[in-house]
């Protein structure tokens, strides 16, 4: 799934924060990142600079449950 247009990186963060499961975010050029390791997410927060990036990319969870932890932020 994407990420929403617009998003609030702090809000999404703490979300994955209650995920049980792995969160990764992949982009394109196959770089897949686990948004549960905090070296990971001072990356992630760099896409900002990147929107096409930011927003291209998927995040897929490997809990299905957290899928709804995240739903706010993804389409």
């Amino acid at each position: 799934m994407k990420l929403q247009p617009n998003l609030d990186i702090q809000d999404f963060l703490r979300s994955v924060d209650t995920c049980s499961g792995d969160v990764y975010f992949k982009t394109k050029e196959h770089d897949c990142l686990n948004l549960k390791s905090t070296l990971t997410r001072f990356v992630f927060t760099t896409f900002l600079e990147s929107p096409d990036l930011l927003y291209e990319s998927e995040v897929e969870c490997t809990d299905r449950d957290d899928y709804q932890r995240l739903d706010a932020f993804l389409y």
